[in-house]
């Protein structure tokens, strides 16, 4: 309906889990991209092997966490191998220490993507989330910007009719009714750069990580 009857490009990301064949074939031309997160227990081999068979049109969202460093460019090669050519690498947002890349684990990451930028130029589409902010700074990048864009070129929905700048915003907030209560909240919040109160956003000092792995901001004190 939503793709009959607006101008609206629609995506949608999935574990994959409840994807079929059948599926596939009713939506099919009704949707931008499917975009599916890679997990150990998702079966997302399987998805990937689907999504090609049924010709959709796809890429994969993936996690980069110390524990995955070790076996970067194995899994990489794996997933061309699977066909997949457009690959968003992920950082993480969260308070657990552990997922957060050090200074030296940045640069190993950064050293691997130029790797394989050179390797494969415009053949596979790699692209960086944007709230790894200034930690990669040797990797070339098509956009060059300071900010995410939340809340000014995008909004984040919730379900129970919440607006925020982004997903990661932890703030409850602001309720609206209707499509002009929406217009009117963007309005009057764009430009304000309103981080989001979780380790890792880029719009905070050092991406609230402040010392690298182990030390970081008071977010409370932020706020």
């Amino acid at each position: 309906e939503l793709h009959e009857t607006t101008r609206l490009c629609l995506n949608f990301t999935t574990n994959g889990m409840l994807l079929n064949e059948d599926f596939l074939d009713a939506i099919s031309g009704c949707y931008g991209q499917i975009r599916v997160s890679l997990y150990e227990d998702n079966h997302y081999v399987e998805t990937l092997r689907l999504l090609a068979d049924c010709r959709a049109r796809y890429g994969v969202n993936w996690l980069i966490t110390p524990a995955e460093l070790d076996t970067l460019e194995e899994k990489f090669m794996r997933l061309l191998a699977l066909g997949v050519r457009d690959v968003l690498l992920l950082s993480y947002k969260g308070s657990d220490r552990a997922m957060h890349l050090n200074a030296a684990e940045c640069q190993r990451f950064s050293d691997f993507l130029k790797r394989m930028y050179t390797a494969f130029g415009s053949s596979v589409t790699l692209k960086l989330d944007v709230c790894w902010g200034d930690t990669l700074p040797e990797v070339p990048r098509l956009f060059q910007s300071d900010d995410c864009g939340a809340g000014d070129d995008f909004l984040s929905i919730t379900s129970e009719k919440l607006v925020k700048p982004c997903s990661f915003q932890q703030t409850g907030g602001i309720p609206f009714e209707t499509v002009d209560d929406l217009r009117a909240l963007w309005q009057t919040r764009r430009q304000q750069r309103q981080p989001a109160l979780i380790g890792g956003c880029a719009r905070l000092p050092q991406r609230g990580l402040h010392g690298g792995h182990h030390a970081f901001i008071d977010l409370a004190a932020v706020q």
